[in-house]
């Protein structure tokens, strides 16, 4: 009897304690969560082999949103109410590219981070193997590679870059059937989660999860009061425990193009050389469409900044202390075919890259260090060229790109580089620098280019196929010309050259839609104008 007085007493008291409050009610479990918001993630340099209406980039990212809820660490803003902010600030999906942009969302949104990224590969490739007895197989191989960047709201600084990949096989006897058709899958399916695609996919995603999870581990959950008038202008900034810095794509050298294929070395070598900045924790890179935005302003191409005087001049518009740019001077895949007895031909494949890279300080326009960096890979097999030779499928930041030679190769290099530089910097304190508010550069407008034929020529007068239409004007003054010489190509029967000579000029005294009158102010001697003759506006 009296250990049931005891069981209702405690009884009463539990129910006294939860209704005073002691344990801790849902909603400040909730706020110990940390706010966080997910971009759809863009689709990088792949070939869109899928036919039917997928967006890959959107699927990954309700994915990720999906890890990150089940991981109970974070809170995940909506997606409509995340595209509902992107459409009042009159940006698309595409526009939020760079830190500083994702940071202004991120304070109108009331989140501690923001997430976005790209994906580098997302690929499925069958290779038919004909076999006595069981006849064709189909080996089906599945990659996925993303990308991902976590912006610090509050500083409006990329904290880390994370990668994810995947990849999954599968054999079977007439395994197209079961494999190769996608076109009734939808992301989050069922299907989609048992197709090898599907399973390289989850692999990707769970470990941009995972890297962010590890990334933020030591971050506090902190209410963020979200920002009910949007910033306009938003101020590069520098923290004081990170050295900003700018990484130029790197320029390619002499070096023969063996590759036939849509590649950009130049490119996809600093974007490694940027995450791998990122990731030792020391730098804050400007992002590639900011460093592009402000280039185009200035008029220069990537290519334009080629010293330290021009890098500095953008480096200090883009706000940084560092800038980087450099040359591939390397990037080679080699082949060697040896003849063994018994084993039979040996295919020895090596790889080389090597950097050379320049190391600006913003303040002096100096060159402050020169960093090499130097990857070396080799590989033997027999019939090696099937898996090695070809790299036609890969891309950039891809984990088939990374298992590869020369994927090795250029990760070393990298290293190297992104080594020295830390090496190159070790002293240097970081500084806040001002960004320079300078008058954009306007691009010299081409002269226009208007050309037509005669059509009709008579006494002094000369009537042009071309007229208001391609912006031809009164008082225009036109050259008319002939051609007296074609020269063609012996292999292919092309026209590799035209020589011509100046016949007459005219000066437009009628414009109509599709034809002008000129009036002929110059004949040469002994020349008449004929139809068919050219006619090109003077520049």
């Amino acid at each position: 009897m009296l250990r049931k007085k005891k069981s209702l007493i405690l009884a009463g008291l539990f129910l006294i304690l939860l209704a005073g409050g002691l344990f801790i009610p849902q909603q400040d479990a909730a706020a110990q969560k940390i706010r966080i918001a997910v971009m759809p993630f863009k689709i990088g340099n792949i070939k869109n082999w899928w036919g039917w209406g997928w967006d890959p980039g959107e699927g990954i990212s309700d994915m990720l949103v999906t890890e990150l809820v089940n991981s109970g660490r974070f809170s995940v803003v909506e997606r409509e109410r995340l595209d509902e902010v992107l459409q009042e600030q009159n940006l698309a999906r595409e526009g939020v590219v760079n830190a500083a942009t994702a940071a202004r969302i991120g304070r109108i949104l009331g989140v501690q981070l923001f997430v976005f990224g790209t994906v580098t590969q997302f690929s499925l490739d069958s290779k038919i193997i004909k076999l006595p007895v069981v006849g064709e197989l189909a080996e089906w191989r599945a990659r996925c590679t993303l990308n991902a960047r976590l912006v610090n709201v509050e500083t409006s600084e990329i904290m880390a870059a994370v990668t994810g990949q995947g990849a999954e096989s599968q054999s079977n006897v007439a395994l197209s059937e079961k494999w190769g058709d996608l076109s009734g899958f939808t992301f989050g399916s069922s299907r989609f989660a048992e197709h090898i695609l599907g399973k390289a996919t989850t692999k990707a995603v769970e470990d941009v999860a995972e890297g962010i999870e590890e990334k933020t581990a030591g971050l506090t959950a902190a209410p963020v009061t979200p920002t009910v008038t949007p910033e306009v202008t938003v101020t590069p900034t520098v923290t004081q425990a990170k050295i900003r810095i700018a990484v130029m794509p790197f320029k390619l050298g002499q070096i023969q193009r063996w590759w036939g294929w849509d590649w950009d070395p130049g490119e996809g070598i600093s974007d490694m050389l940027v995450t791998e900045l990122v990731n030792s924790g020391r730098f804050s890179v400007v992002e590639r469409e900011r460093l592009d935005e402000v280039l185009q302003e200035q008029n220069l191409a990537r290519e334009g900044v080629v010293d330290a005087a021009t890098a500095a001049r953008i480096g200090r518009i883009l706000g940084v202390q560092l800038f980087v740019f450099g040359t591939v001077t390397q990037f080679s895949l080699d082949s060697k075919i040896i003849k063994l007895p018994v084993v039979g031909e040996l295919a020895e494949w090596r790889a080389r890259c090597t950097l050379n890279a320049r190391l600006v300080n913003v303040e002096t326009s100096e060159i402050m260090a020169a960093v090499t960096g130097q990857g070396a890979k080799s590989q033997s097999n027999i019939k090696l060229s099937e898996k090695w030779g070809d790299l036609s499928g890969f891309t950039f930041g891809s984990s088939r790109f990374a298992e590869h030679i020369l994927g090795k190769a250029t990760t070393k290099a990298v290293e190297d580089v992104a080594e020295g530089i830390e090496e190159k910097t070790a002293g240097l304190t970081p500084v806040v620098v001002t960004p320079e508010v300078t008058p954009t550069v306007t691009p010299e407008v081409e002269p226009e280019v208007i050309e037509g034929l005669v059509a009709k020529v008579s006494d002094d007068e000369v009537v042009v196929n071309v007229g208001s239409q391609e912006g031809v004007k009164i008082n225009d003054i036109f050259n008319v010309e002939r051609i007296i010489e074609r020269i063609t190509d012996p292999e292919t029967g092309k026209v590799i050259l035209e020589r011509k000579e100046k016949i007459a000029e005219i000066k437009i005294s009628e414009v109509y839609e599709l034809a002008a009158i000129g009036k002929i102010t110059l004949l040469g001697v002994g020349k008449e104008i004929e139809v068919g003759d050219l006619v090109d506006l003077q520049k």
